[in-house]
């Protein structure tokens, strides 16, 4: 396990990344680039894009933030305004009267709303404002969570940032991988060919993940425990910790055969995925959770009934998928919240149904003995020759 003292600001296992960041910083004065980080939910983009800014302020650049959420992606200029209106009062003056007056409408300093007459005006307002702030220095636009930003500020910001020529200007953006809702910033269209530097985070080790639980939660576990946390958040560090954060509230380590705990905002949003499918659904995927290898056939005999629909229900909710006629979840976690929130009793019964129906000597016993919670002969005798094997 890694053993080096960490902070709970220090970013573990992307070094790499970090080093590419640098890279790219540095290249900044040869002319307009963009650098995009892209990742599941809580694989550290933000982590890394805060670093990325940090590190262009190191180096005396100009930096304009914005932080736009789902709540604010049908306000128009939202994202615009984050960015124009810090530098507005330093840069307007520069521009012609109509110019700057439609900037101004559009920000919302005056009460007056932005027509599509104006529109074009808007738009030369802003490249002209970009122009001139990165001829006064090396500058970076800085936007996370792009695939919230408002269509407004995208059309506009596209429109200026193709316009420049070798004007020192970044763009450092954050995304969730295959979100098909940034596709209103196209960023590769708006830098020179080449220029558009792409970082997808895949997940972390067992050792960085290690490193990540001391850092932040302030102890260790065992390498079972860490094992069994790194398989089930799929080493996403947001998962991971929320994971070791209640593991180390509950003091003594988890049984092997009990399921990981679940982070309950993360629980009741797979919660209401769940509630959404079909009652034979659900049962369906306390199937695949209680078992090793679960196939379509599989779930079917448990639940003594064609489980065909029942599963594509799960496929189509995104909760499931097939791969070489096994069925596993689409994510580690969610396993865990079905294991854990479904009725002891229920699950007992799932494993005496699976306990019948598996061919696998060693599956069969782990099935009985989680079917009953008293001493059982049959369970013991089956203990004994699988262990005699």
């Amino acid at each position: 396990m890694a053993t080096a003292e960490r902070t709970p600001d220090t970013i573990v296992g992307r070094d790499a990344e970090l080093a590419a960041v640098g890279g790219f910083l540095e290249a900044i004065p040869e002319g307009p680039s963009a650098l995009v980080f892209e990742g599941d939910p809580g694989i550290a983009k933000t982590r890394l894009w805060r670093a990325a800014i940090e590190a262009a302020e190191e180096r005396g650049y100009r930096v304009l933030t914005s932080r736009p959420s789902e709540t604010e992606s049908g306000l128009p200029f939202a994202g615009l305004g984050d960015l124009v209106d810090p530098i507005l009062e330093e840069f307007g003056p520069l521009l012609p009267g109509p110019q700057r007056d439609s900037l101004e409408i559009a920000l919302l300093r005056h009460g007056v709303e932005v027509s599509r007459h104006d529109q074009r005006t808007l738009f030369v307002a802003v490249q002209g404002t970009l122009r001139a702030l990165a001829d006064s220095g090396p500058t970076v636009l800085a936007i996370d969570d792009l695939q919230w930003l408002d269509g407004s500020s995208a059309r506009v910001l596209g429109f200026a940032l193709r316009r420049l020529d070798r004007q020192p200007l970044a763009l450092v953006t954050a995304v969730r991988a295959g979100d098909p809702a940034h596709a209103s910033l196209d960023v590769a269209s708006v830098v020179p060919e080449g220029k558009t530097h792409r970082l997808t985070l895949g997940p972390l080790s067992v050792d960085h993940l290690d490193a990540l639980i001391r850092a932040r939660v302030g102890r260790g576990f065992s390498l079972p425990t860490l094992t069994r946390i790194h398989g089930a958040s799929a080493g996403n560090p947001y998962f991971a910790l929320e994971i070791a954060r209640l593991l180390a509230e509950e003091k003594a380590a988890p049984r092997s055969t009990a399921p990981l705990p679940v982070p309950p905002t993360l629980r009741d949003l797979e919660l209401a995925r769940m509630r959404s499918i079909p009652r034979d659904a659900r049962d369906a995927l306390i199937v695949v959770a209680a078992a090793w290898r679960p196939t379509e056939r599989l779930v079917s005999a448990a639940l003594g009934k064609d489980a065909s629909e029942a599963v594509s229900a799960a496929i189509e909710a995104a909760l499931l998928e097939s791969s070489e006629d096994t069925l596993r979840f689409t994510h580690p976690l969610l396993s865990s919240v079905v294991l854990s929130t479904t009725p002891p009793a229920r699950l007992r019964k799932m494993h005496a149904r699976l306990a019948e129906r598996v061919d696998d000597q060693e599956e069969r016993v782990r099935h009985l003995s989680l079917s009953t919670e008293e001493p059982d002969e049959r369970i013991a005798s089956a203990l004994e020759e699988a262990a005699a094997r």
